[in-house]
């Protein structure tokens, strides 16, 4: 029987014909050809996508993520034997495709810039309940605010367009869209359960449906594809964009691991040099600060296990003994991090089985995201041009909420239809804000502030 049953393959509209693809491999190319997976260029995936060349934006990113996530799923079947069926390479490489499709323009910056301003102009329509005691957060609760991870599914199954008709959204497959979901779940009205979730009230009902009998609601857990996926969208951020900061001099992975071999007495415990000790003890202390608690012992003992995986011993200089140092040690990174997950039971594919993956090698790929926090995202430089992003984001949609009387002239016509369907104003101003690229919003910013008029074929006005 198969592990992937007729209801993981339901979608909406039938439209299976002889297609030799299958379901799941029609949805993998519907997501790569659609226009969010396109505007993804534009998108920073950690400096803004015009900065330092030819280094990773959230096209890159994703298309790494998917050829990591159907490589592993491969070799996962394999793994489990002759005739295996699971976990599908096709759904985790679609979900892969599909992880950020919600991202805004400016990366995380922007995210913040549009859940902050989001909550704040739902705050302001929700006066008269404030001041009968409704709490602040149960209000922004109801209302879903702006999270990527939601947008994403938001995406997926109402704005995309496909059926113009018949359906809304690429009209997907239920497993493909329960990969998706990192958190399958609404926001929460706690500050902890408020940081991710995966479900906008107005999208509810598609949720439902999406996760049947699996639930949804905190403590809910991923399908097993997206669990996979998760994982692939770590390792890939820890080291591509590690490798990206490298190269651009940022951050000096032959001084961060730098450990002398043991000595046959103290076999196993490498000596740190003492700029790696200042780093371990930085980064347990940028831990703390994010609520992950790893001591120096843990970050050293991590740090120690990449020194023999990151062959990088000098500055990076463009020679081609650099070069090929760096990639020798990117693939053996990825190589060490893909085989730490494993079938821990059953045929692990949706909510049958479960995967393991190794509790010290989430530590390592958990450290190598951390420096590029420290190295990159807390300095000076990059915050003062976040800053001047988030005012970018912030103007567009305050401008967008408050010409509220000339929407259907302002907002583009896909936003003006689902205004004429019923949807609240303030999430199709969001939905447009969220879906510019970076030079759309960048062009669209100084025409409606007017530094810059523009001309009207110059792209901004549509985006």
């Amino acid at each position: 029987m198969s592990v992937y049953t007729k209801s993981d393959e339901e979608r909406k509209i039938s439209s299976a014909g002889d297609d030799f693809r299958g379901p799941f491999g029609r949805d993998r190319d519907r997501i790569l050809y659609s226009s969010a997976f396109r505007r993804l260029a534009g998108k920073t995936q950690v400096l803004a996508a015009s900065e330092l060349g030819d280094y990773h934006n959230r096209m890159t990113h994703s298309l790494k993520v998917a050829q990591l996530g159907r490589r592993l799923a491969e070799y996962l079947r394999f793994q489990s034997g002759p005739g295996s069926e699971a976990p599908n390479p096709e759904i985790v490489e679609a979900a892969c495709l599909a992880h950020d499709l919600g991202h805004p323009p400016f990366g995380h910056a922007g995210e913040e810039a549009l859940r902050d301003v989001a909550d704040e102009l739902i705050l302001e329509e929700e006066s008269q309940r404030l001041a009968k005691g409704v709490p602040e957060a149960a209000i922004k609760a109801e209302f879903g605010g702006f999270e990527g991870n939601a947008q994403t599914l938001r995406i997926l199954v109402c704005l995309a367009a496909r059926h113009p008709i018949r359906s809304r959204g690429l009209d997907l497959t239920r497993a493909v869209l329960d990969a998706t979901m990192k958190y399958p779940w609404l926001r929460q009205e706690s500050d902890k359960g408020a940081r991710k979730w995966n479900v906008y009230p107005e999208d509810l009902q598609y949720a439902e449906w999406i996760r049947g009998e699996n639930g949804l609601g905190p403590g809910s857990n991923q399908c097993v594809e997206a669990t996979l996926m998760d994982w692939c969208d770590d390792v890939t951020y820890a080291c591509h964009d590690l490798q990206d900061f490298y190269r651009a001099g940022i951050v000096p992975l032959h001084q961060i691991f730098d450990f002398a071999a043991s000595s046959a007495a103290t076999a196993g415990n490498d000596v740190p040099s003492p700029f790696a000790e200042d780093v371990a003890q930085n980064l347990s202390d940028d831990f703390a600060a994010r609520d992950k608690d790893f001591a120096v012992d843990v970050v050293l003992g991590a740090m120690s296990k990449l020194a023999t995986l990151l062959t990088v011993d000098s500055p990076y200089d463009g020679s081609r003994e650099t070069r090929a140092a760096m990639h020798q040690s990117t693939s053996a990174l990825i190589t060490h991090f893909m085989d730490a997950v494993k079938v821990k039971s059953g045929t692990a594919a949706r909510f049958q089985g479960e995967i393991h993956i190794s509790e010290p090698v989430r530590v390592e790929v958990e450290v190598l995201k951390q420096l590029i926090w420290t190295y990159v995202i807390g300095q000076p430089a990059l915050r003062s041009q976040q800053l001047g992003q988030q005012k970018i984001v912030r103007d567009l949609l305050h401008i967008f909420y408050e010409n509220k009387g000339d929407a259907h002239s302002l907002l583009p016509r896909d936003r003006q239809e689902d205004l004429d369907r019923g949807a609240p104003y303030l999430r199709c101003c969001i939905d447009h804000v969220a879906s510019m690229t970076e030079s759309a919003a960048i062009a669209l910013h100084q025409r409606l502030t007017g530094t810059h008029i523009g001309l009207h074929s110059d792209g901004s006005w549509r985006v």
